[in-house]
Parts: C-alpha cells; sequence; structure tokens
C-alpha cells in the first residue's frame, strides 16, 4: 500500500493527541468562552479528525517527496515539520483564538500541539521509505 506512511504517520499524531488533550492539558481545552455547555465529542468527530490529519500527512508528504525530505533523518523531519507548524498552523491558531477571545494558556496548548503534530509527521514522514507516488 503505498500510502501507509500516511495512515502510520497519522495515527501516531492521533495518539500523541490524545495524550495532550485528554491526559496533559485536561480540562484546559474543554473549558468554554461564552457559555457553561461542555462540548461532547463522537465517534463521527474522531472519524472526522483523523481524516484530516491524514490529509495534512498527505500534503506534507507531497511537500517532502518534492524536496528529498523523505528518506532522511528523525531530526530533519522534526525540523521541517516544525517549520510547517510555524509558518501555517499556528498564526491560524492564533487568529482563531483572537477572535473567540480564548485565553493565551489555550493558545499555548493548542499551538503547543499544532508543533508536536507537524513534527511527528513531519519526523514520520522523513523515516518511512514508502513514497505516495
Amino acid at each position: 500500500m503505498k500510502s501507509l506512511e500516511i495512515i502510520i504517520s497519522a495515527t501516531v499524531a492521533f495518539a500523541l493527541g490524545f495524550i495532550w488533550y485528554e491526559i496533559l492539558f485536561k480540562g484546559h481545552w474543554t473549558r468554554p468562552t461564552d457559555s457553561n455547555l461542555q462540548p461532547r465529542i463522537k465517534v463521527i468527530d474522531y472519524a472526522l479528525i483523523f481524516l484530516s490529519m491524514c490529509v495534512v500527512s498527505f500534503f506534507m508528504n507531497h511537500g517532502y517527496y518534492e524536496t528529498h525530505i523523505n528518506g532522511g533523518n528523525l531530526g530533519h523531519g522534526i525540523f521541517h515539520g516544525g517549520l510547517y507548524a510555524l509558518s501555517y498552523a499556528i498564526p491560524v491558531i492564533f487568529i482563531h483564538h483572537i477572535y473567540q477571545k480564548k485565553s493565551l494558556k489555550q493558545l499555548f496548548v493548542d499551538a503547543g500541539y499544532a508543533l508536536i503534530f507537524f513534527g511527528t509527521i513531519g519526523g514520520m514522514l522523513a523515516l518511512l521509505p514508502l513514497k505516495v507516488y
């Protein structure tokens, strides 16, 4: 299966997301900003989250393939994944938090996960020798 590296990297990032949000920062990210309603995450939500992670992994893999990062080392992949996070994800998260008037602590929890998420996917894609093409 040519897309195995995408599934593997998305699965590892999904597991780290569970640890990040459900164990390390449980309660910090679920605090509502304008109401007392706690969000309920359903199976379909997890499926959509995983699908989104696969999409991110696919496009990062494409970028890695084009720049010959695949087949590199773990540190190199993490570095480039971090650059993706710093240049794309974290600014979007920052804008989102400003509009929703979320706390600075929530911003750091989400931005920290984005950095770990992109770094993890980047590291996994650099290590795995498979190609999408």
